[in-house]
């Protein structure tokens, strides 16, 4: 196990860059996660990790040990692909094993690893199967084991999840989470899922057009965004553009109605960002700060949460609960309410 330290990383194709300057330290042991739309470079950084991309500048550490020039088979890393690689003319025990194979590793050392690797991905009396009699989820496992088997010193999984359904994407984040925890192993995902990202992840960099906007656990990232893409790509928010031209640096004016007492003062923010799940609704007011009327002008059934659109003075506000049995039919479509915002929790943020 390594750490793995970026240091000024760009990355161009013909005239385009796609990674700009990135500087990153992952730290041993930690399952770390690349988040960020499509094109925004993070495969590009992980496949650079890898060796199968050059860089225009800056190094890649692997521990103390430059690994920026070195061959892929020298760098001791595991990667899985986003479609797993797997040889479909080989069974799930040869796939597994190809990588001792070319080491010429003692077949009888060789059967006792397989095995043991089978059982830890849960494919126990697997090893003969097909790798086309497999479902998605085992051909995952297959591609995990086949990447570890070799003892790298990371493991790059590069959107490992985005060809399964659903409810087998949720099953497997738990599953690798897990296996990453019980190996220790230095863990790089990468994904454009960003529930993935929060639930999976020790510390998430959110990436946007090359370059690396935010590092921080998942907790910081959503709580306390450092601009307006991350509050709008890292779960759903309230965003909006803030008016000063009123010059009062201890309110927020969306209109010339709707105003909110915040805490501290605007300085150089633009933007102001509430999450959904802090703006509080009720039938009754209770005289609140930030407290306004409202209506409800949409109901969103979620299953274990209600999405409400209210439009409060002229602005339309996304309020989600948690469902329960004291208020799932508790409000209506053109009910007017009382909603109110918290001081603490309006983000201002910059551009």
């Amino acid at each position: 196990m390594d750490n793995v330290i970026i240091k000024n990383i760009t990355k161009k194709f013909d005239e385009k860059t796609v990674v700009e300057n990135v500087s990153l330290n992952i730290e041993e042991g930690s399952l770390f996660t690349f988040l960020g739309p499509s094109g925004c470079g993070k495969t590009t950084i992980l496949r650079a990790i890898a060796g199968f991309l050059k860089l225009d500048s800056g190094n890649i550490l692997l521990g103390h040990r430059d690994i920026t020039n070195i061959p892929p088979e020298k760098r001791g890393v595991g990667m899985v692909f986003q479609n797993y690689a797997l040889f479909p003319h080989m069974t799930v025990y040869e796939n597994i094993s190809y990588g001792l194979e070319i080491q010429k590793i003692p077949k009888k050392e060789i059967r006792k690893k397989v095995d043991e690797y089978l059982s830890l991905v849960k494919l126990d009396n697997y090893g003969n199967r097909k790798i086309s009699e497999l479902s998605g989820g085992e051909q995952q496992r297959v591609a995990l084991a086949r990447s570890l088997i070799t003892n790298p010193k990371i493991l790059l999984l590069d959107e490992p999840l985005c060809n399964l359904d659903a409810e087998l994407r949720i099953k497997m984040r738990h599953e690798i989470k897990a296996l990453q925890e019980k190996l220790g192993i230095t863990t790089i995902f990468v994904t454009h899922d960003q529930e993935e990202a929060l639930t999976i992840s020790h510390k998430i960099a959110v990436f946007n057009k090359g370059k690396c906007i935010q590092v921080g656990t998942p907790k910081e990232i959503y709580s306390n965004p450092t601009n307006s893409f991350v509050a709008n790509f890292v779960g759903e928010t309230n965003l909006f553009k803030i008016n000063n031209s009123h010059g009062d640096m201890k309110k927020i004016y969306l209109n010339n109605e709707f105003i909110l007492e915040i805490e501290g003062n605007i300085s150089n923010n633009l933007f102001v960002s509430i999450r959904p799940e802090h703006i509080k609704i009720r039938k009754n007011s209770l005289v609140g700060i930030n407290e306004f009327i409202g209506v409800i002008e949409n109901i969103q059934f979620n299953g274990n949460i209600i999405k409400y659109t209210v439009r409060v003075k002229g602005v339309k506000l996304v309020i989600t609960t948690m469902n329960s049995l004291d208020n799932y039919n508790e409000f209506l479509v053109s009910q007017e309410v009382y909603i109110e915002i918290p001081k603490n929790s309006i983000k201002l943020l910059m551009d």
